[in-house]
């Protein structure tokens, strides 16, 4: 790779299309679809090798002169796009396949009666039913266990609402 274009390469292949043909490709193989692996093997060497042969044989019929047709700002405008993309896809998938549970206990309380559901001793049929959706509706998610936990996650989405997960 070695000529005034060189530079475009990897922010276009390695660090755009391969990502891009890799999340493809593993998403399907995460569902147990064999045409995962498959897909990415052919596609990328495909537009791979086109690229190759096309690339050639432009730059044998133009030569030294590709330098003078790209002065005007072309090629850095590509390879800003490139680059912007790639960044973007990558951190897309690090956001879909990364999870980060950062739970260390800070306390654990046994909570008094009649502040969590007793699974237990609820009443038969639709009325345990409306006795624990109500428990529910007034005392919120801690009332769902009889010991709450408080971890530090806990306590770094009270003070900085920002660090909150949703799931």
């Amino acid at each position: 790779m070695m000529g005034p274009l060189a530079g475009v390469g990897d922010p276009l292949f390695w660090f755009t299309l391969r990502p891009i043909l890799g999340a493809l490709g593993a998403t399907l193989a995460l569902t147990g679809n064999i045409l995962g692996p498959i897909i990415f093997f052919f596609a990328w060497n495909i537009i791979r090798i086109a690229f190759e042969w096309y690339t050639q044989e432009f730059g044998y019929k133009v030569g030294r002169k590709i330098t003078n047709n790209l002065s005007g700002g072309l090629l850095g405008t590509v390879t800003q796009v490139a680059s912007i993309l790639g960044m973007f896809i990558i951190g897309a998938l690090v956001n879909r396949w990364v999870n980060i549970s950062f739970a260390p206990v800070v306390s654990s309380i046994q909570q008094q009666p009649k502040t969590f559901i007793d699974w237990a001793n609820l009443p038969a049929g639709p009325e345990g039913i409306k006795h624990a959706l109500s428990m529910y509706d007034s005392i919120g998610s801690t009332a769902l266990d009889p010991i709450k936990t408080t971890t530090l996650q806990n306590n770094l989405d009270q003070l900085i609402p920002g660090l909150q997960h949703y799931y």
